[in-house]
């Protein structure tokens, strides 16, 4: 046998040949840098009986890669005291155990305990040098029976191995066997004097210590009582610390706003998650102060900041820009492009804050287009008291404004994009099914699903209710101290007017638009009712084939676009129901408007044969774009900048054409539509014609009296008369139908109006009349009633009036409580109870035909605002309950009880109360695993963390895994304080390892759907077609296929490209609208994003 020979790990590990060398020893000698309880482990089962040594020349780290570390070690260690030594020595063998995955099984505990039991038997002792050495040396003493009578006294081996599983294993190690007597003694001789001058770390003297300052705080010791677990998790899953350098509101504005404590957590809670996933949902109910939190957290981080917000809203976000000293601007939703011009060559960090962001739901809209590319990178605050109130993609849209779908930052889903994807076609397939009168339970299948929504965004979305508020004392107690609370809300009542001798008319009105008796579809074969043709030219094509490519290139799906137009058609006969039961000054413009917009169509196909299409329906006076004098019309109001001043001194109908095709507009050739187009046109025309005549005849007669507005008038004088200190809020969607209301009634009630067209000093004197939170020496008395559209229904404290009218019938709970949100502040209580109104038409009287016509067209218009599932409500009593139980509903969403209420108020109150208790719940260990009796369900329970994500994860007797959402898998923990807990069964580890393994699963290569496919094939191509432009198409594709980071108005950009032209050009067009900075952005930003691997906390078995 050679006397030294070379280890390697290719052939012969480490561990392999020290297994053979032990049989033959019976004194081991171990000098290593490291020691890992793993490399004990490989060997514990040949080392029975014998006496080992060890001596650690550095530390016991936690982790393999701290060569950085080591000079800072060796000066540190240099400069400690022998208690200093074994302190730090303790500590890091709590972490190693805690925190190395290998050690997170019952087998290593079965070696761990081999480890002590030959300690407590004097056959294990651990030193620790006073001198840092990183030298590795195992020297084995052979026994009598195989020294050889003294010339092979043992075995030395030396290299670079330290006692790990990864150096006696590893093929990256190499080390020396030497074999000669003199290599042994020498090798000793230097042991024995390293020995005689180190450290006592553990042997059986000191097992007592070892087991206070190790054995205490790690995994494997008695079972602990379930509760602690249940606190550990509460503390963990909810507690979020201030952070450093942060102030409060009363602080930044030295008095002007004071402190609520629930403000401040959702502050804290905020600022942690923007931290952790670059934007936040602040979505708490209306009234308790969004834009309070969102302005705190801008002066926090103390970034260039952006605030998009309503027009209405633009100079109440300038007084907390001023207040909370926020640095950057202010811009209305309306001018996104001019926000992001400015601010796309910031390179630094920045804030966005976009106000009402539920609105930003289309992401195939240029407006969405340039909110993404200004949030792109950036950090985002979203704000919306509405947030599962809209469609999965319109939610996913928001998602996506922080966060990016192939690459999030949420480690609880395999991807964002294919998670929402899956439930994106999920309700659309229920969708169908209900349109198709397909039986099923629609109502529980979308809450499954909102469920699913709620479970996917809990990180990062903030929200409570006014009954969470009361219901944790800590809140509660706060607002109590501080003199705030809320009003008790009365369920809304009917103000029901008499039609009279107009009965016939409203009935006669309603049958011509939306005739009871007949569906929409049907209006065309039996030539009755509004069928809106002009809206849908799409329907009259000749050939669908010959049109469809050209379509989907301009507008996406052939068939979600004509779709599009036959919702826009049925959208425009249900705003003239809107209108009509507003106010028929309202209802008679919209008349005329449509009229106008029904002849602009005939003249482009009678003068041009041209049918023009635009995707929101709106098409120019073909007269009027070629008139100097032009001034703008209405409908230029709903599409802006379709007609451009240069546009007008084109006189070429060609020139024209071209350039309201640049403007989204798209035109078909007369000779392709079918002549039933024209037909229906004029059909459509004369029945707005005759409705109009028959009004204008009824007027010129002076029978035309407006019961409604008799009627609140009436009840104007009653409310002011019984209660004088009351005042009067009254809402109506329309501006047309606020400026009728407010001259009719200005001469006889203090009355004051307000829409957004109005300037800034009239909203001013409404909030010294109607905001209660002003100081008294600013408030005034001037009027009692304000007459509003719903630009005030957001943002602004009306809290002096105590009674809400709504003058147009409530078709959208979710507005009303908008609207009642602004008399129910919390920042000052003025009234105990608070009132709701809403109007409807009745008859009062024993005429049959009368009390059937009103039925009838109460019927009609309640089916046309409200839907089809109302048909029951035939009378006033129905009509109350059902206007009744749905304020009711909404309010109970608005009001309902979070799922973590009990759990923070339960948090809050052992803390108060138990904090020794929270004390001894922060100790627990790491992995800790425990058995516990009562329980109905079968399996194991693990809390962990991934990221910056909690997760939750079960696995049933038959090895099946499921995630749970937070609140079940908290409810899982939850138990009694009696409760004891038990070690857990021999059956524990085979389950415990498929849960560890679904937890640490990478997430799976995204998979393209089939548009996305066509867009990359796109980038694709033009990849190698455009070699000059292969870095910017290269960072395109990758964008596409690698992070789905783009919206859909740029993947629709994309799409637009005409392969036949020069594609260099393309390319360049394109690289204006997604410009390469905003790539690099996202990029940047995925870059940042760490799927970091997974600890467990806590697991309990059942």
């Amino acid at each position: 046998m050679p006397q030294h020979s070379f280890i390697t790990n290719e052939e012969t590990l480490l561990s392999d040949i020290i297994n053979d060398i032990l049989p033959t020893t019976d004194e081991l000698y171990f000098l290593v840098g490291y020691f890992y309880f793993s490399g004990y482990k490989e060997l514990y089962e040949n080392i029975k009986h014998k006496t080992l040594k060890i001596l650690i020349g550095m530390d016991i780290e936690p982790s393999l890669y701290n060569g950085l570390k080591e000079v800072y070690i060796a000066s540190s260690i240099q400069d400690m005291g022998d208690e200093d030594i074994r302190e730090k020595v303790y500590q890091n063998y709590v972490e190693m155990i805690s925190n190395i995955e290998e050690f997170d099984s019952s087998e290593f505990k079965k070696s761990f305990y081999h480890f002590l039991d030959m300690v407590k038997k004097g056959l294990i002792e651990i030193r620790k040098t006073r001198i840092p050495n990183h030298a590795k040396m195992y020297i084995f003493r052979k026994s009598k029976e195989h020294n050889e009578n003294g010339n092979y006294p043992g075995v030395v081996i030396t290299g670079s191995s330290n006692l790990s599983i990864s150096g006696l294993s590893n093929r990256n190690e190499i080390n020396v066997i030497l074999r000669d007597k003199q290599d042994y003694e020498n090798a000793k001789k230097i042991f024995d004097s390293l020995w005689e001058n180190s450290v006592e770390i553990l042997d059986k003297n000191n097992l007592d210590i070892f087991h206070k300052k190790v054995l205490s705080n790690v995994w494997f010791e008695s079972p602990l009582k379930p509760f602690l677990l249940y606190l550990r998790v509460l503390k963990e899953y909810f507690e979020v610390e201030k952070p450093e350098g942060l102030k409060y509101p009363h602080e930044i504005t030295e008095g002007g706003y004071i402190n609520l404590e629930y403000q401040k957590d959702a502050i804290n809670k905020a600022i942690s998650t923007i931290k952790k996933h670059n934007g936040v949902i602040i979505a708490d109910v209306v009234g308790l102060g969004k834009s309070i939190i969102a302005a705190t957290i801008a002066n926090y981080f103390q970034l260039e900041t952006v605030i998009i917000a309503p027009p209405h809203l633009m100079a109440e976000w300038e007084k907390y820009r001023k207040k909370f000293e926020i640095r950057g601007d202010v811009y209305s939703s309306g001018l996104l492009d001019k926000a992001y011009e400015e601010y796309k060559k910031v390179t630094k960090d920045m804030l966005i804050i976009i106000d009402e962001s539920h609105k930003y739901r289309n992401e195939a809209t240029q407006t969405y287009g340039y909110l993404h590319k200004l949030c792109s990178g950036r950090k985002v605050i979203l704000l919306t008291a509405t947030p599962f109130n809209n469609r999965v993609e319109d939610i996913f849209s928001m998602i996506k404004l922080f966060q990016i779908p192939g690459k999030s930052t949420i480690q609880t889903t395999e991807t964002l994009a294919l998670t929402f994807r899956n439930l994106i076609n999920e309700e659309k397939q229920l969708t169908k099914k209900r349109k198709n009168t397909e039986q099923i339970n629609y109502d529980e299948e979308i809450k499954k699903i909102g469920k699913q929504i709620r479970n996917i965004i809990e990180p990062f979305i903030i929200r409570r209710t006014r009954i969470d508020l009361e219901k944790i004392p800590r809140y509660k107690d706060d607002l109590k101290n501080q003199g705030l609370s809320f009003s008790e809300v009365e369920s809304p009542k009917l103000i029901t007017y008499d039609l009279e001798e107009l009965t016939e008319i409203y009935e006669w009105t309603i049958e011509q638009i939306c005739p009871p008796d007949l569906r929409p579809e049907e209006y065309k074969s039996k030539k009755k009712g509004l069928i809106g043709a002009r809206y849908k030219p799409v329907d009259y094509l000749k050939n669908y084939e010959k049109y469809k490519k050209q379509v989907e290139e301009e507008f996406g799906s052939f068939e979600l676009f004509a779709q599009g137009q036959r919702n826009i058609a049925s959208f425009m006969r249900r705003m003239l129901v809107y209108r009509f039961e507003s106010s028929i000054p309202s209802f008679l413009k919209s008349i005329d408007n449509m009229i106008n917009s029904y002849n602009n169509m005939l003249k482009w196909v009678n003068k041009f044969n041209q049918v023009p299409i635009y995707k929101k329906g709106y098409i120019p006076d073909p007269d009027e774009v070629l008139n100097e004098e032009l001034e703008e019309n209405i409908e230029n109001e709903l599409f802006p900048e379709i007609i451009s001043k240069d546009l007008l001194e084109k006189k070429s109908m060609e020139n024209v054409i071209n350039e309201l095709k640049n403007k989204g507009i798209w035109f078909i050739d007369g000779n392709e539509i079918r002549k039933e187009f024209i037909e229906e046109i004029e059909r459509d025309i004369k029945l707005l014609e005759k409705v109009k005549d028959r009004w204008v005849d009824e007027n010129k007669n002076s029978k035309y009296e407006d019961k409604k507005l008799k009627v609140i008038k009436k009840y104007l004088e009653e409310f002011l008369k019984e209660q004088p200190e009351r005042k009067i809020v009254i809402f109506s969607q329309f501006a047309d139908t606020v400026d009728y209301i407010y001259d009719e009634l200005k001469d006889k009630f203090r009355i004051i109006k307000y829409n957004s067209s109005l300037k800034q000093k009239t909203l001013n004197k409404i909030l010294k009349n109607f905001d209660a939170g002003l100081d008294e020496c600013e408030q005034e008395n001037d009027y009692d009633i304000l007459i509003s559209t719903d630009a005030i229904s957001e943002g602004y404290n009306l809290h002096r009036a105590g009674i809400l009218i709504n003058y147009d019938i409530p078709y959208n709970p979710t507005k009303v409580i908008q609207r009642f949100g602004r008399i129910n502040r919390i920042n000052k209580k003025v009234f105990e109870k608070l009132y709701i109104y809403n109007c409807f038409p009745t008859y009062i009287g024993e005429e049959e035909t009368k009390i059937k016509a009103i039925s009838t067209m109460k019927i009609s218009i309640i089916q046309e605002l409200l839907g089809s599932d109302t048909k029951i409500l035939t009378d006033d009593e129905k009509i109350q309950s059902f206007f009744v139980e749905q304020f009711k509903n909404q309010m109970d969403e608005e009001s309902k009880e979070s799922w973590d209420t009990y759990y923070l108020a339960f948090l809050d109150r052992i803390k108060k109360e138990y904090p020794a208790m929270i004390e001894e719940a922060d100790k627990i260990p790491l992995k800790t695993k425990i058995k516990r009796k009562n329980n109905n369900r079968k399996g194991i329970i693990t809390f962990a963390k991934k990221g910056y994500n909690y997760l939750f994860v079960f696995i049933d007797q038959n090895g099946n895994v499921e995630l749970l959402d937070a609140k079940n898998g908290i409810e899982m923990f939850k138990c009694e304080l009696k409760e004891e807990g038990e070690n857990v069964s021999e059956s524990f580890d085979e389950k415990y390892k498929i849960l560890k393994k679904y937890i640490s699963n990478q997430k799976k290569k995204r998979i393209l759907d089939k548009g996305e496919q066509k867009t990359f094939e796109i980038v694709r191509l033009l990849e190698e077609k455009v070699k000059d432009r292969s870095n910017y198409l290269k960072l395109l594709r990758e964008t596409i296929e690698e992070l789905n980071g783009l919206p859909d108005y740029c993947m629709r950009e994309i799409n637009k490209i005409d392969l036949n032209n020069d594609l260099y050009l393309e390319v360049d067009k394109l690289k204006t609208k997604i410009p390469e900075d905003y790539l690099k952005n996202i990029k940047k930003r995925a870059q940042t994003i760490d799927e970091s691997k997974e600890t467990i906390i806590l697991s309990e078995e059942f």
